[in-house]
């Protein structure tokens, strides 16, 4: 609440004047290289990464930091660990470069569950009879520490959170925050954020954002998670806050109502705008469970949950009322109701969202996307952003999104063009920037590929480590992007920052 006028005038001058600032000490940085190539982050031939978050820290854009989920195999090699199963441990991994993306450093962050994660917990009860479990959580269940993300405040603080099945917590699971004041070299011991036990709530994908603005909610964390797939409840959407750097946290707040009830599995993801809203995308559904006679929709709603408050309340916005679900094999099973989208928030310019989504209602996979500029009271028609004809069976999927320092939207994407187009022939990492016209409208730019050229599929990993989504940020050094290539057998975490200019000009 802004008791003053002064302090409110002052709250719209600080996000406009500290983004400047930020940008001009990003820019300043000697050690950015202008084109890092696709460098290999986690170079580990032994275990498997997926599922990639890259973060900049914005008082040096040569430090960066990437996370991932790791599983590592029982095998010969790794015959000291022991596992409840054959299949091995999942665990988090985070890395850091101080070099721009050159070199790297860092790998296991939190060390795997030590129970199974659907041994009962207290009164929660353990999968319902009947539901189908993805490979990756096969009974009596992996040990588990996955489902991390990464945030830097605007002083260059870094916090990382995983999701924890049991380590040490007497089978609680929990989610832990871990800060990094000197940018990923070292960090703290965790800070419990969330308490599976405490809460009686089933926690899945957990995620972080942070207000960066400069306004009264200035370095507020928020953790939004939704519950987990196989309970035996109905599916919702829940956040939380931290106001003290992740030392307290908020009481928690229902994302999601009961008239746009999440879906099984909704996909939920936060994002900050430089208006200090939060934003929050997630699939909403009929009742769909993910039992095998009863299989999940095709189409689903997607949402924005958006408060204005610090995340105490929150109102819901339906931005695609039919999405169509898509049947990647890295990406969807038949028999939830998932869709992965993609949401960002322009961190200068207050009120600009964007969602997107792989989405096959033309017969293939295409990205579509849809956009405001004004909160969200109003939203485009879907845009098919990728540059490549429709018609010709091109599967795309794992999309992601980010603002460009100078108002332009970029789209990153997988697709299989040069290679047939299948599902599980391999792909190509794309990405293209839209610029905002004097109307408001997005018009698509110039595209450059990311990969080096025709990458193996991670199809075969399914199961163990699964390949869900990428992850891209940029700043005034340029774009970076975090996603997993096929290293022998298993894949690696691979980053690579690509220069502004490659764009084009504004």
């Amino acid at each position: 609440m802004r008791h003053r006028l002064i302090r409110s005038h002052q709250t719209r001058l600080a996000p406009a004047f500290l983004a400047a600032a930020v940008l001009v000490v990003a820019f300043a940085s000697s050690s950015v290289p202008a084109d890092t190539g696709v460098v290999d982050v986690s170079r580990s031939p032994r275990t498997a990464e997926g599922e990639e978050f890259v973060a900049v820290n914005p008082l040096d854009a040569s430090n960066i930091i990437v996370g991932s989920n790791l599983w590592q195999p029982l095998t010969l090699q790794n015959v000291g660990n022991v596992s409840v199963t054959p299949d091995g441990f999942t665990f988090c991994g985070v890395w850091s470069s101080h070099d721009g993306g050159r070199t790297w450093s860092g790998g296991m962050r939190s060390n795997g569950g030590l129970q199974p994660i659907d041994s009962p917990l207290g009164d929660i009860p353990p999968p319902s009879a009947g539901v189908t479990v993805p490979g990756e959580f096969r009974a009596p269940g992996n040990l588990i520490s996955a489902d991390q993300s990464i945030v830097f405040d605007r002083h260059g603080n870094a916090y990382f959170e995983c999701e924890d099945f049991g380590l040490g917590r007497q089978g609680d699971s929990t989610v832990d925050v871990y800060r990094s004041t000197n940018g990923g070299r070292t960090w703290s011991g965790p800070i419990v954020a969330f308490s599976q036990l405490a809460t009686q709530i089933l926690i899945d994908r957990p995620f972080l954002a942070i207000d960066n603005t400069g306004g009264p909610r200035d370095g507020t964390i928020y953790l939004t998670w939704e519950t987990m797939f196989y309970q035996g409840w109905l599916p919702e959407v829940y956040a939380r806050s931290s106001t003290d750097g992740g030392l307290t946290w908020s009481k928690i707040t229902r994302v999601d109502d009961d008239a746009h009830r999440a879906a099984w599995d909704p996909r939920q993801y936060p994002v900050v705008g430089a208006d200090g809203a939060l934003s929050v995308l997630y699939d909403a559904a009929p009742f769909v469970s993910p039992a095998p006679f009863d299989p999940g929709r095709d189409n689903v709603q997607l949402m924005v949950a958006r408060s204005t408050d610090g995340g105490k309340t929150f109102g819901r916005i339906v931005v695609e009322p039919s999405a169509h679900r898509v049947s990647s094999n890295d990406e969807a099973y038949s028999y939830f109701s998932e869709l992965i989208g993609a949401i960002a928030a322009d961190p200068v310019h207050g009120g600009r969202i964007a969602i997107a989504w792989p989405d096959d209602r033309s017969g293939e996979s295409r990205i579509l996307l849809r956009y405001t500029t004004n909160g969200g009271k109003t939203w485009s028609k879907p845009l098919d952003v990728a540059d490549d004809p429709p018609g010709h069976g091109n599967q795309h999927d794992h999309v992601g999104l980010t603002y460009l320092p100078d108002g332009r939207l970029v789209v990153v994407w997988r697709d299989r063009r040069s290679s047939g187009g299948g599902w599980s022939t391999p792909f190509q990492v794309f990405a293209r920037a839209l610029r905002v016209s004097r109307s408001g409208e997005l018009v698509p730019g110039r595209t450059v590929q990311v990969t080096n050229g025709p990458q193996q599929p991670t199809t075969g990993t399914r199961g163990n480590m699964p390949s869900e989504y990428l992850s891209v940020t940029a700043d005034t050094a340029g774009l970076a992007v975090a996603w997993d290539q096929m290293r022998g057998t298993l894949p690696d975490d691979v980053f690579r920052r690509i220069p502004l200019s490659v764009f084009g000009a504004r």
